[in-house]
């Protein structure tokens, strides 16, 4: 909000300073008639800037989100340039402003005849020009803070604030020293534009514009911490990030200290010219440097995991989520405590739900599917202080907010240290996935720019089998309407025709319609979404809970599509997904099992021979016949589908309960 306010007030003091010293001057000289032609220019120049916002933003809602985020990039770049030269020239003209306008205006009244129209074009330039200024700056602002409500009431205030204290000044009622004022806030802004380049470089890499530079530095997350008043001055403020990355760094100092330096110049004092410029250099690079070096994390990382089981009362609160037709989801607690949080979800007669979701910011960190009317599920995560949101697809309302406080325990001793292990060796298990998902969807794209139909459906087999382990992992990224997995893994249906796009569509080219016509253009999009997604995963940090609960997402998968033929209805190479699935959540179980043994031995047995049974019976629908390696779902019997199904629900089970043992429930 703060932010925001002194964009407006800044900008608005402006354009109200120079329609208010136009309008005093008309009323000295006796032409009080044609301030209202000159409010009539500002009033349309303001409704023009209001249809510029208006249209900036419906204009970015309907892009997808790749191109939201270059645009967002653009904004962002526009808008620091904009700030830049503002405070530049406001700091060199602003004594002389009111003397440089009454000197125009009364060049502008020895043209009698042509007066009013002259008048009203100065005034009408005058404001839009601060008011595109302020559209471009404001839109930024709102893309960085991400907060709407308060964001538009600040630059609501800070304008009607400028409005009057011009209007004060036009009547004589009000003294304001111009210089100071303009010095202060555009120190202010200064750090404001600091932050939005921060946040444009963050949107060039999403938008895939910029991969130097993402090396991690520094956690800050103690000091931003989501939903805090702290987190929202310190980020809209500075444009300090909670996980900043080394380009964000250096593009924040090499743009602050500069800038800030000119600005924050005493004015009347000499600035030293000829060594200014090199110093200044040398300082940002070695501030930029010196930061990057301290903040950096070396290789004693000592960081602890948080939120397993020890000795002592766990740190747990059950939540119960209700979800009927009449009410949507309604929850009995909505401020929790940092820790293990059990989520028991009973979903009563809501046909238009189906999943209930944790989220923290856009990423989800918990969730259950797959529950129709009359069926019910619970499922564990650990959760830190700050803002989440309780996500029902299809209730109403969809999102409600949960608040966690206090400080999650940290895990002590051997069980600890293997947990760390665990997410360690989960995380790059699934970096591994991901290149390896890139290399083949780069042949797949490849072959669908050829002209070779079987080259190109075994291409797609070849890249299904990466995605399928990692499933879950890419369902998390959930960004506005944009999902990820939606993106990459959507089925005809479960999207609108006009954005259906990802593997399906593909199959659907290569296997129902046997063509390569109009695929390449598809085999390019989902190569950038599969790129998008190594970005995101790259340096991840994953929570024990989160393996469990991907291990048991994957099983998920298999009983509510894979058996029933549902994936791949076009190819129909479900087992082949199937096996893939497996294997992805045997390997995030793996990861835990050294834990899991020390925790509770039994369960841990109990579930690696489930997978075992498991494994060896996908391994008997393996053959040479097809390409994919494994029959084709048509060719299973219904014994066959029921044996499958009977394997999945004994690993499910005992798999359901890992989330708590291993959070410390």
């Amino acid at each position: 909000m703060l932010p925001t306010l002194v964009i407006g007030l800044r900008e608005g003091l402006e354009a109200a300073l120079i329609v208010g010293i136009i309008a005093a001057f008309l009323r000295k000289q006796g032409r009080s008639d044609l301030v209202r032609w000159v409010l009539a220019g500002v009033a349309v120049a303001i409704g023009l800037c209001v249809a510029a916002g208006v249209a900036l933003e419906i204009y970015s809602r309907d892009l997808p989100q790749r191109q939201q985020e270059g645009l967002e990039t653009v904004v962002g770049a526009l808008a620091v340039a904009m700030v830049t030269y503002m405070v530049v020239w406001m700091k060199r003209h602003s004594r002389e402003l009111k003397g440089h306008l009454e000197q125009q205006a009364a060049g502008l009244l020895d043209g009698r005849s042509k007066a009013a129209r002259a008048m009203v074009l100065m005034a009408f330039l005058a404001v839009i020009r601060e008011g595109v200024e302020t559209v471009v700056f404001l839109v930024a602002a709102f893309n960085e803070t991400g907060a709407g409500a308060g964001a538009g009431a600040g630059a609501v205030i800070g304008i009607a604030a400028a409005a009057v204290l011009g209007y004060g000044i036009y009547r004589g009622g009000v003294r304001l020293n111009l210089s100071r004022f303009f010095r202060a806030t555009g120190i202010v802004l200064v750090l404001v534009a600091a932050g939005l380049v921060v946040n444009a470089l963050h949107t060039a890499h999403e938008a895939g514009w910029l991969d130097a530079g993402q090396t991690s530095t520094v956690d800050l997350s103690w000091l931003v911490r989501p939903g805090t008043v702290q987190a929202s001055l310190l980020t809209g403020m500075l444009g300090v990030q909670s996980h900043p990355v080394l380009i964000e760094v250096v593009g924040w100092l090499l743009y602050l200290i500069p800038v800030g330096w000119y600005v924050a110049w005493t004015p009347g004092r000499s600035m030293p010219v000829r060594w200014l410029a090199p110093a200044l250099a040398v300082a940002t690079t070695v501030a930029a440097v010196g930061v990057v070096v301290a903040v950096s994390p070396g290789s004693d990382d000592t960081s602890t995991v948080t939120n397993v089981a020890s000795s002592g009362a766990p740190a747990v609160r059950s939540v119960n989520v209700t979800v009927t037709s009449a009410h949507g989801c309604t929850m009995d607690a909505d401020v929790l405590r940092a820790g293990v949080v059990t989520i028991h979800v009973v979903n009563e007669d809501a046909t238009a739900v189906s999943e209930v979701e944790l989220m923290s910011g856009e990423r989800i960190v918990g969730e259950k599917e797959n529950l129709p009317p009359g069926f019910s599920g619970t499922f564990n995560v650990a959760v830190h202080a700050g803002t989440y949101t309780l996500y029902c697809p299809g209730a109403t309302p969809e999102r409600q907010s949960l608040t966690v406080t206090g400080t999650a325990r940290a895990a002590t001793g051997d069980v600890a240290a293997l947990l760390k292990q665990a997410t360690t060796g989960y995380a790059g298990y699934v970096t591994g996935q991901v290149a390896a998902l890139v290399r083949s969807t780069r042949a797949l794209d490849t072959a669908l720019h050829g002209t070779d139909l079987a080259t190109a459906q075994r291409a797609y087999m070849l890249a299904r089998p990466y995605y399928e382990k990692i499933e879950p992992v890419a369902e998390s990224f959930v960004q506005g309407n944009d999902s990820l997995d939606a993106d990459i893994d959507s089925r005809a249906g479960d999207v609108p025709a006009e954005r259906w796009r990802g593997f399906h569509r593909i199959e659907q080219a290569l296997f129902a319609r046997r063509t390569l016509l109009g695929t390449a253009h598809h085999g390019d999009r989902l190569l950038a979404d599969v790129r998008r997604l190594q970005r995101l995963v790259t340096g991840l940090i994953f929570q024990p809970t989160e393996l469990a609960n991907g291990a048991q997402e994957l099983l998920d998968e298999v009983a509510a599509s894979k058996i029933t033929g549902e994936e791949e209805r076009y190819s129909h190479i479900d087992v082949l997904d199937i096996a893939n699935n497996v294997e992805g959540s045997q390997q995030a179980f793996a990861q835990l099992q050294p834990a899991l043994e020390r925790i509770d031995p039994s369960s841990s047995a109990t579930i690696a021979r489930a997978f075992v049974t498991l494994e060896s019976l996908v391994d008997g629908y393996r053959t040479r016949a097809n390409p994919s390696g494994y029959r084709l779902y048509g060719s299973l019997t219904r014994a066959d589908k029921t044996s499958l199904a009977a394997a999945v629900k004994a690993v499910q089970e005992p798999l359901s309960q890992v989330g708590s043992k291993v959070a410390g429930g």
